[in-house]
């Protein structure tokens, strides 16, 4: 995915399949640099029911667009199918609204359960710092 990133926008992007330790991480390039994408597990791999019952699109890219926590509900991320629809049916997916809009919330522990790929943008030269969602409640 970070080729053809790289390719489009000319900024350089870093993959990564470890970040189930990296929240804060996350957070930060969300803040700094703007974009987060994630992979979805592969359908043809054992999750690929477990991903269609969550309401998870197998081997899909999303956008992960803020980030929240609370001590009742624990470290979130706000993430967005680009097809605006198929969302995630998780216990606090639909906090913020219960449109069927693509846009929804997942704890963190199942980001890590259902994600397999991270790519996150690792420079900032055609980034508009102004334009961009910082928070899940900033709406």
């Amino acid at each position: 995915m970070s080729v053809a990133l790289h390719a489009m926008t000319g900024d350089d992007w870093e993959e990564t399949t470890d970040f189930k330790d990296k929240y804060h991480d996350v957070c930060d390039y969300l803040v700094t640099h703007g974009l987060v994408l994630a992979g979805s597990r592969s359908a043809s791999t054992i999750w690929g029911k477990a991903l269609k019952d969550a309401g998870i699109v197998p081997g899909h890219a999303y956008s992960i667009t803020g980030f929240a926590g609370s001590l009742k509900v624990g470290m979130c991320v706000r993430l967005r199918n680009p097809w605006g629809t198929c969302e995630f049916n998780g216990d606090v997916a639909n906090l913020l609204n219960n449109e069927e809009d693509g846009e929804f919330v997942m704890t963190w522990d199942d980001f890590c359960h259902y994600f397999s790929q991270l790519t996150v943008r690792t420079d900032t030269k055609n980034c508009c710092q102004n334009c961009m969602l910082k928070c899940l409640f900033c709406l």
